[in-house]
């Protein structure tokens, strides 16, 4: 038999398939080569499918294993004593007595043919130790003697849990299979990349180079413990690893933590993606702690991705801290017991990072009332901060306040903005956009962020859309002249200008012309992110699937060990096995990098400035594989010829705000003269007028 003669499906999930018997077993007994990328192992998984184990090895076959930095205490101990030894030659006659008896012995004691494998060279283990994330890819790739080839591809663990009790699913493609064959390469290639250390993330290690190096650690005993591992465990494994940098802050960096401590430790660092706003941070809490007074310390992000973010950098620099939201487990008593562990004078310092969300309850505010010493606020991505909800978390206790971010200002909100002013004082330091995209970093040798170009397509409403874009125009405007003062933060109005804007958000032509942009350059379309809506979300895939284009979804949904696949297999793009398109639905604004990102379609934009200048920084990191990035813009307008004279300054107001958006992607683009002549005649018929560039020169 082979490979050819299993009955395998394209598609398995454990809530209908027995996995173990139906796949793993009937595939692995035909297999002599078993390849695999798992997030985690445990032996018992070899004692599960001892079956096909047992039918593998008799084949002459082998294991390669690459899995995480976490494995139970058992295997854990086997790693250390075989990596000890070296490799044991066995007689012919024991080695023939362990083949024959294999699978009894598995099923026996899987710990124990667990070193009898790794002697005999029968399983080889890497550990793959990603330094600012958790190495999580699950990939499996079969071959028997024939050359014929399985590849899975889904949610499973090499594990008990994984294998037998977890809600799991996987695709599979065979090798003999139209279609499948072209994408099996791309696997192959992956797993070699990760197998020879070639990879741009991961560290790959030997097991005795990952004990020598501190990596491994020990997960809970139980199996349903071990499966729910996350980041966590590995955040512990950086707080002690050696594998620590040294923070080097260039000049300007320098000069902006300076002006934060000549300004009484207060202040705001507005500073564009990729010019270090988080080193920044680091550097002055390092200066802080340096004066050897105990302090309290809060840093507080938007969500929970970038709270992993910040635990992350701060133990990559030997600063440890704590994360406190509804993801972690008794947060509240962590840090309670901190708190009175610094007020004993047992810390000279307790950091925590929280959620905005957890920074504005009552519980973490009573937390933090109970110190009343120096203590820190750093506010990330600060604009969140302004909002009514939040606010109250920024309370007065903090003695020393800090805010990062690249756009520090909140859109439409002068109550918002003027309580941020009045509590971090004012904006200390400015790297702007401009600047980043014209200055040289010195690490690189290139600006600090990639030049663009700028391709806007003008869109124009349905009769229908635009009939209901201007019947809610004049009742804005009527609520506008009753109302006169107060109208900005009026229910009723807010209620309007939202139903408005997702006329325009979700205009009928915006989906016409971007499948006429796909079907002229879907060969073009590598690296590319696409920002929609989720009301365009479904004709969007349908398009991309008309044309072949292999592409995820990525949701403010999506967990954190997923979108680190997501990510990586995105800047692996689909000629190695991953994904070209990054389907982005309401999210990817702010805070994750992706520098491989080469394009990017703003099919949702809106006026708000904040969100169209923090998801244009996500494309405009530099990296090895782009000299410059493309972004592709819809922009909607309403048609106000039908409407009467008094009317015009309203249209007029209304293009005001169109253009700003646009005048704001044009003027920093590769081709911002030819951006602009395509709309003269509008700024001239409607006297526009073109904002002021001075905080750029």
């Amino acid at each position: 038999m082979s490979l050819k003669d299993c009955k395998i499906k394209k598609l398995y999930n454990s809530d209908k398939d027995n996995i173990l018997v139906d796949f793993y077993i009937p595939v692995l007994s035909e297999s002599y080569q078993y390849c695999r990328l798992a997030g985690y192992f445990s032996s018992n998984s070899l004692a599960i499918a001892a079956k096909g184990i047992a039918g593998l090895i008799n084949n002459g076959g082998q294991i390669s294993l690459i899995c995480n930095v976490v494995l139970s205490e058992d295997d854990f101990n086997v790693l250390s004593e075989v990596s000890s030894q070296d490799i044991i030659k066995k007689t012919e006659n024991d080695f023939q007595f362990e083949l024959d008896n294999l699978e009894d012995e598995l099923k026996r004691d899987h710990i124990r043919m667990l070193a009898w494998m790794l002697k005999n060279q029968k399983l080889d283990i890497k550990i793959a130790f990603v330094p600012e994330g958790i190495y999580h890819q699950k990939i499996g790739i079969l071959q028997d003697n024939e050359g014929n080839t399985i590849v899975f591809d889904g949610s499973g663990n090499e594990t008990k849990s994984g294998w037998l009790y977890n809600i799991e699913q996987f695709n599979v493609f065979c090798s003999w299979e139209s279609g499948d064959n072209e994408r099996i390469p791309n696997y192959i290639e992956t797993f070699k990349e990760f197998w020879e250390g070639k990879t741009r993330r991961a560290k790959i290690f030997s097991i005795s180079d990952a004990l020598k190096g501190d990596l491994i650690r020990i997960a809970p005993k139980s199996d349903v413990e071990f499966e729910k591992i996350s980041k966590r465990i590995v955040e512990q494994l950086l707080k002690g690893s050696h594998r620590c940098n040294e923070l080097v802050l260039r000049d300007y960096q320098k000069t902006a933590v300076q002006n934060w401590f000549d300004n009484g430790k207060m202040g705001i660092l507005e500073m564009a993606t990729g010019t270090g706003k988080t080193e920044c941070a680091i550097g002055i809490l390092q200066r802080i702690l340096q004066e050897k007074k105990p302090i309290l310390i809060v840093i507080a992000a938007h969500g929970q991705s970038l709270v992993d973010q910040w635990l992350w950098r701060l133990a990559n620099y030997k600063i440890h801290a704590v994360g406190a939201a509804s993801t972690f487990s008794k947060w509240d008593d962590v840090v309670y017991d901190n708190i009175i562990r610094l007020k004993s004078k047992n810390l000279q310092y307790f950091a925590i990072v929280t959620t905005y969300q957890t920074l504005s309850s009552d519980r973490f505010i009573q937390l933090v009332k109970k110190w009343s010493d120096n203590s820190l606020i750093i506010s990330d991505e600060m604009h969140h901060a302004g909002a009514p909800v939040f606010q109250k978390g920024l309370i007065e206790n903090f003695t020393f306040r800090l805010g990062l971010s690249a756009t520090p200002s909140r859109w439409f909100d002068d109550t918002g903005n003027t309580f941020l002013g009045e509590y971090f004082q004012k904006v200390v330091f400015s790297f702007p956009m401009g600047k980043a995209m014209r200055e040289i970093n010195p690490d690189t040798g290139k600006t600090f962020l990639c030049h663009y170009y700028y391709k806007p397509y003008f869109i124009s409403l349905t009769n229908d859309e635009n009939e209901k874009f201007l019947e809610l125009t004049k009742k804005i405007a009527q609520l506008f002249y009753i109302k006169k003062e107060g109208i900005k933060n009026d229910s009723a109005v807010d209620m309007l200008l939202l139903k408005r804007a997702e006329i325009k958000k979700n205009a009928a032509e915006k989906l016409i012309v971007f499948e006429k942009i796909v079907s002229s350059e879907y060969d073009k379309l590598d690296h590319t992110i696409i920002f929609c809506s989720g009301k365009q979300m479904s004709e969007i895939k349908q398009i991309l699937h008309r044309y072949k284009l292999v592409f995820c979804e990525f949701t403010q949904h999506t967990k954190n060990d997923e979108r680190d696949k997501i990510l990586d297999l995105f800047s692996k793009g689909y000629k190695k096995g991953g994904y070209d398109i990054i389907l982005a639905i309401d999210c990817l604004n702010e805070g994750i990098d992706i520098p491989s990102a080469k394009k990017g379609f703003f099919m949702e934009n809106s006026q708000n400035p904040i969100e169209f200048i923090q998801r244009r920084g996500r494309l405009l990191r530099q990296d090895k594989s782009k000299d410059h990035a493309i972004f592709y813009d819809f922009i909607a307008l309403a048609d106000f010829t039908k409407t009467n004279e008094q009317y015009f300054e309203l249209e007029r107001k209304e293009l005001q705000k169109e253009f700003n958006r646009y005048y704001e992607f044009a003027r920093l683009s590769n081709n911002k003269m030819e951006c602009l002549s395509k709309i003269k005649s509008i700024i001239n018929e409607y006297a526009l007028i073109i904002p002021d560039e001075s905080e750029e020169l």
